[in-house]
């Protein structure tokens, strides 16, 4: 995905901070040991998909999957790239192999907080999970969803 690509998956969803505290209670040391086993990382060290033509279906909300194709410039993303607002950028490599972007923004009086997920090879394909919650004191919390499915479709044709 490049940059912008992933800067508007981020923009489209938000993270899971909202929902984590709301999540289910007890066993707390199963969690505590896997989160240890989570590791912080830089941006650079985000899987960054190789330059290229990616062949990118996505599925929002549930709804039916899109298809699309996009030239990736290769280029990883940079914590400056999520724009202003953002109060929390924590980028991690996770127990299982994954990696995971967790933002958290506020404007207008609205916090929105993203938790992406990326897994497989950045070389030849991947998936991306994300999920965001956003609220607003005295208003419901809502929830949105995305998955993307990608995979190297070769060198990006000549405009």
């Amino acid at each position: 995905m490049t940059r912008a690509h992933l800067l508007a998956q981020l923009a489209i969803l938000g993270g899971l901070a909202l929902l984590g505290a709301c999540g289910s209670k007890g066993g707390g040391e199963a969690a505590a040991n896997t989160a240890a086993q989570d590791t912080i990382i830089t941006p650079a060290q985000f899987p960054t998909p190789k330059a290229g033509y990616w062949a990118e279906t996505n599925t929002d909300n549930g709804g039916s999957p899109q298809t699309h194709y996009e030239c990736e410039n290769g280029k990883p993303i940079s914590a400056d790239d999520l724009g202003s607002g953002c109060t929390s950028v924590i980028f991690k490599k996770l127990a299982d192999g994954s990696y995971s972007v967790e933002v958290s923004c506020t404007s207008d009086g609205q916090t929105k907080n993203t938790r992406m997920v990326f897994k497989g090879d950045p070389n030849s394909a991947f998936t991306l999970d994300g999920v965001r919650t956003s609220g607003s004191a005295g208003q419901p919390t809502t929830t949105e969803t995305h998955h993307e499915d990608a995979h190297f479709a070769g060198p990006c044709p000549s405009t």
